[in-house]
């Protein structure tokens, strides 16, 4: 199996990369492409966009723009807006981390992603 080539193969490897071992034969691995990404979804990066030029907006004194803002409107302004987004976003793509590898892998993910920023 080819897995058990990269598991001899592990101990020799010191990056910090992490190794995926598929228990499939030669032929399911052949038909299933996991290098295919979901498109992003262009309609939140729009309006995290919006949310970000409505801040952006709110932070200029004296605008004659900043009256048709959301914090003109309603009890909260656009910076809940883009962190509602941007929490939305993050949910999707780690929700689909979780079906595929688990809760604990998810969780690394997360974490590693928390140290980044």
């Amino acid at each position: 199996m080819p897995w058990r080539s990269q598991l001899k193969d592990l101990g020799s490897r010191t990056s910090r990369r992490v190794f995926k071992f598929s228990v499939m034969n030669e032929a399911e691995s052949k038909t299933v492409d996991r290098t295919k990404k979901k498109p992003r979804d262009l309609r939140l990066d729009f309006f995290r966009g919006v949310a970000l030029l409505f801040i952006f907006v709110d932070h200029i004194p004296n605008n004659v723009l900043g009256r048709f803002t959301l914090g003109r409107f309603g009890f909260s302004d656009a910076a809940e807006l883009f962190i509602f987004i941007s929490g939305y976003s993050a949910a999707l793509v780690y929700a689909g981390i979780m079906e595929r590898q688990g809760p604990l892998i998810a969780a690394a993910q997360i974490y590693r992603r928390v140290w980044q920023l």
